[in-house]
């Protein structure tokens, strides 16, 4: 069997017009153009990860268990510290801003095709209602948040919190180069 110049096997019609029309040119031109949609300022947009209770701080109310003047729930001696519940620590969301490609639009959604979504619709799974699409180097990243608040630059929109429903899920052409997630919206 006779081989191409890249070592994959030649086709079985020479004469066929679209033989070498994908290129390592196309491939850069594809990956510089997905790279320009996502950059800073172009279609991304800042978006909040929340990575769930993963830190934890001294409480602002008690100090070993007694009410620190000037606390947002005073208690008396003696008693449970509201804030904490006599722990003397409270727990703090991780987060970090990160910008995504965000889809609203379940006909141009890429994780699922148009009748996996109907299919979810009808049935009790979650529904997708947003898909990000980001640089596959933050896939650590999306698996291991909780959630996502799109968007927080933006005064106008309501901040709404979506979780994860699908795994990352790698593109691009012939390298896998991006990742899409899609979200669904608790609240």
């Amino acid at each position: 069997m006779p081989f191409s110049s890249s070592g994959n096997p030649a086709p079985i019609n020479p004469d066929n017009p679209f033989v070498g029309l994908i290129s390592p040119s196309l491939h850069k031109t594809f990956t510089d153009a997905i790279d320009a949609l996502l950059a800073d300022g172009a279609c991304a947009t800042p978006c909040e990860l929340i990575y769930g209770n993963q830190k934890f701080v001294e409480c602002a109310n008690c100090q070993a268990g007694i009410y620190r003047p000037g606390g947002m729930f005073p208690f008396p001696n003696g008693k449970v510290c509201p804030s904490c519940n006599g722990k003397a620590h409270v727990s703090v969301n991780l987060t970090e801003c990160i910008n995504l490609l965000v889809t609203f639009d379940a006909k141009d959604f890429r994780v699922l095709g148009s009748s996996s979504i109907k299919a979810s619709q009808t049935s009790n799974s979650p529904v997708i209602q947003a898909e990000t699409m980001c640089r596959i180097e933050l896939y650590p990243k999306l698996k291991a948040a909780e959630y996502l608040v799109i968007d927080v630059c933006n005064e106008c929109y309501v901040r709404g919190r979506y979780k994860r429903i699908t795994d990352p899920y790698p593109c691009g052409l012939g390298r896998m180069d991006y990742i899409l997630v899609g979200w669904e919206r608790v609240n």
